[in-house]
């Protein structure tokens, strides 16, 4: 990293996970941190955000993007990581810090409309300030933000069991089962559980909303079908 960059999310400790570090001016970059030792895995560049002044909720915010700008998104299984930073169906599949496999699907990006944009945001721009929650409104958001061209495919990328890779796709397309060298095994419907970790005997940690919108944690049990 550079003298003159701002590190604003510090990327600590040593045990090798990898970690996300946010550096002004330059983006994003995905670290993994072992002892003395700092391997770069991904980085990606940002635009630059301007000022985001939303009276719905009394708030201002500098450095946010226009909604739907791809971002980093990754997920880590020991030394393995999956990581895309590109809109496209593009996933880089890497051992340690070299790219072992390329994924490419043949899944067009959607372009993007603001009534696309405000479901995204939805009631999900939630800001702590002195006081209590503050709920920002959804049109506001995307009218100070602004919107990229085109909605990235993959949105949230995980491991699962047996060294499979997890993807989850926008839309509620479902989640892409991919094995550990990237080839496709099948795609789950969006309702199936997407795991935040995986236990012993083929058991994922999937977090759970309900309908008064309180975090579960629950544990499901994987058939293979082998």
């Amino acid at each position: 990293m550079c003298a003159a960059c701002l590190l604003v999310v510090a990327a600590c400790g040593g045990d090798g996970r990898p970690r996300v570090t946010r550096v002004d001016s330059a983006g994003v970059e995905l670290l993994r941190i072992a002892g003395g030792d700092t391997v770069r895995l991904a980085s990606k560049p940002e635009p630059p955000g301007s000022l985001v002044e939303l009276k719905s909720c009394g708030m201002s915010m500098t450095g946010l993007p226009p909604i739907f700008t791809p971002t980093l998104r990754w997920g880590a299984a020991g030394e393995r990581v999956a990581v895309t930073t590109v809109a496209e169906y593009v996933l880089l599949l890497l051992d340690g810090a070299d790219t072992v496999h390329i994924v490419r699907r043949t899944l067009e990006p959607e372009a993007a409309t603001a009534e696309a944009a405000a479901r995204q945001v939805g009631n999900r721009l939630r800001v702590i300030a002195p006081g209590g929650e503050r709920v920002c409104d959804a049109d506001e958001v995307v009218n100070q933000r602004g919107i990229a061209d085109r909605i990235p495919v993959v949105v949230e990328i995980a491991s699962g069991p047996d060294g499979t890779w997890w993807v989850r796709r926008h839309a509620d397309a479902g989640i892409d089962v991919l094995a550990a060298d990237g080839g496709y095994i099948g795609t789950l419907p969006p309702t199936a559980p997407f795991p935040v970790a995986v236990l012993s005997g083929s058991r994922i940690a999937v977090i759970v909303t309900d309908e008064l919108d309180v975090d579960r944690l629950v544990i499901y049990r994987v058939s293979t079908g082998r």
